[in-house]
């Protein structure tokens, strides 16, 4: 999937809840699978879960840590010059909307329709352990690894930086 690479620049916002190893790891996971070089981290609101910015050479994405600790939020919205991206209300699942000339206002443009992706479930830090012990998943496992160990690294960094 290239589809943060195909955007020039792109700005977005994340929302998570119940700590930054638990609901935030999956959007960094998400966001690591692309392979973007990060440039900053920078810690906004300091805390167990913290809000935060991470700047990456074609854009940003701010981190908020919803504090109720009873409800599930993880989602995100990342808005680039010719795509925006957003989770849909369905776990593991997100919305890809082109960009379009608006055909009523001049200069102006709309978002098209939404197309559904489903996420690769294979990506996500609960089937690693099974894709090692599981030898039909197991042609996977450097990619999985390499995200899996890649997310760890950058909650290390952020919690460090406390």
């Amino acid at each position: 999937m290239t589809l943060l690479k195909q955007m020039k620049k792109f700005t977005g916002f994340a929302f998570y809840s119940r700590g930054l190893e638990n609901n935030c790891s999956h959007i960094l996971s998400f966001l690591n699978s692309f392979n973007l070089k990060k440039t900053k981290i920078t810690i906004l609101k300091r805390g167990k879960n913290p809000d935060f910015l991470i700047k990456f050479v074609n854009g940003q994405i701010v981190f908020f840590n919803n504090p109720r600790k009873n409800i599930s939020n993880n989602e995100f919205e990342i808005l680039g010059d010719n795509l925006k991206i957003k989770t849909s209300d369905e776990i593991n699942k997100f919305e890809i909307f082109k960009i379009k000339k608006d055909k009523y206002i001049k200069n102006n443009h709309l978002f098209s329709k939404k197309k559904i992706i489903n996420l690769d479930k294979n990506n996500s830090q609960l089937n690693v352990l099974a894709s090692i012990f599981d030898k039909k998943k197991s042609k996977n496992i450097s990619k999985i690894l390499k995200i899996s160990y890649d997310t760890s690294k950058l909650i290390n960094k952020i919690k460090s930086m406390q």
